[in-house]
């Protein structure tokens, strides 16, 4: 099956600092490059971030979908962070070190770190953030994409939003209680056909297990879904 999916996604963390995720200045414009070296000041705080009640990313938790995956994490890393700000055409960049969950690739999804994406580029641009899900009913993000080249190019308009949140949901005979429900809307525009399909995308979060339904549907009759039959959620 050939669809295309977007994570326009959030973030609600626990950790040691009442906020993580430092303001960082815009670069300066195109015609104004830096003519010196980054300035680096290192501050590594070696803050733990915690995961989110949403996902339990503790090391040594797994949980197994009913196609026969198995997502897991098992460690914790250190994961460099900078934040770039601009002071005439000099770059300085602000160095910290972060202990996060180790990359944990949920059900049918993209690499992540808790309830974060997390891009450390190693040419010193600020680090990015993208956004998991929100605990908060509306729209997330939303945005459009392009592609391919000639007649096979594409558009694809995507929007990201949280649906009102479930007070239980049943998975398998099992009764989950406090659950997000997250959906992703991606319609595609093909130049060589004046249109395309709609792809649909719902995620279910229950709280104190993660991720514990996904179904992909689309308007031209495409429906899977992957089911939690088992989990293991490590102390903490």
């Amino acid at each position: 099956m050939k669809y295309i999916s977007f994570f326009f996604v959030l973030v609600i963390l626990g950790c040691k600092k009442e906020d993580p995720l430092p303001p960082s200045t815009p670069p300066p414009s195109a015609d104004s490059i830096p003519l010196c070296d980054p300035v680096i000041t290192v501050n590594h705080s070696y803050d733990t971030i915690y995961p989110s009640d949403y996902l339990m990313a503790y090391p040594g938790s797994w949980w197994q979908y009913d196609d026969g995956s198995i997502d897991s994490c098992t460690a914790w890393e250190e994961v460099l962070i900078h934040y770039t700000t601009y002071s005439g055409n000099c770059k300085l960049v602000n160095e910290d070190l972060w202990i996060l969950p180790e990359k944990l690739s949920y059900h049918g999804g993209t690499n992540i770190a808790f309830d974060l994406n997390v891009n450390t580029p190693a040419d010193y641009s600020s680090t990015t953030f993208g956004k998991i899900y929100d605990t908060i009913p509306g729209i997330m993000n939303s945005g459009t994409s392009n592609g391919g080249e000639g007649s096979y190019s594409y558009e694809a308009n995507g929007v990201t939003e949280m649906l009102p949140r479930l007070d239980s949901f049943i998975v398998n005979g099992t009764t989950y209680y406090d659950v997000l429900h997250k959906k992703s809307t991606v319609h595609m525009n093909y130049s060589n056909q004046g249109g395309g399909p709609t792809y649909y995308t719902e995620y279910f979060f229950a709280k104190g297990v993660g991720l514990v339904m996904k179904i992909f549907s689309s308007n031209v009759g495409n429906y899977t879904e992957y089911k939690l039959v088992d989990h293991y959620i490590a102390p903490h």
